[in-house]
């Protein structure tokens, strides 16, 4: 397990509809268009196992337009949400966990159905466990198949 530093970031909206979303051709499309526009070295995504529909849609949709993308060798992580990931990589968060934690109660629609501030915070703390001391922790797991479709494409010369 390691930490993932983050020197710079940079969110893109890319306004796709509550509730709705599929994983379709369109979405790939707008997904590769802007892998090869901004030509990131590091992208967090949902996973593709996620509960929530949409976020399981632009997961799945993001690991196909990734493979597709020639231009893209960036590094790929999937971070919980509803579903706890496989770490392989862990991120201290404490120093900030007052600005996640208002953040998440933001959400207030999604704060209705779930105690989803009680179960961030637990599984955080749970977390922890990787980096003694810590009080809020972080995990990713880094898709390792983003990696090995550049390096097919590599190999089949495309």
């Amino acid at each position: 397990m390691t930490f993932a530093p983050s020197i710079r970031t940079r969110a893109e909206a890319l306004d796709l509809p509550d509730g709705e979303l599929r994983h379709d051709r369109a979405l790939e499309e707008s997904l590769v268009e802007l892998l090869e526009r901004l030509r990131p070295r590091t992208i967090y995504h949902p996973p593709v196992d996620e509960m929530h529909p949409d976020h399981a849609a632009f997961g799945a949709a993001f690991l196909a337009a990734l493979a597709r993308c020639a231009a893209s060798d960036a590094a790929a992580f999937a971070y919980e949400i509803w579903v706890p990931v496989v770490a392989t990589h862990v991120i201290d968060v404490s120093a900030s966990w007052a600005q996640k934690r208002r953040a998440i109660e933001c959400h207030r629609s999604q704060l209705v159905y779930n105690d989803y501030l009680r179960a961030a915070e637990g599984l955080s703390a749970y977390r922890s466990i990787f980096l003694p001391g810590a009080a809020h922790v972080e995990a990713y797991a880094r898709n390792w198949s983003s990696e090995a479709a550049v390096e097919r494409q590599d190999v089949a010369g495309n």
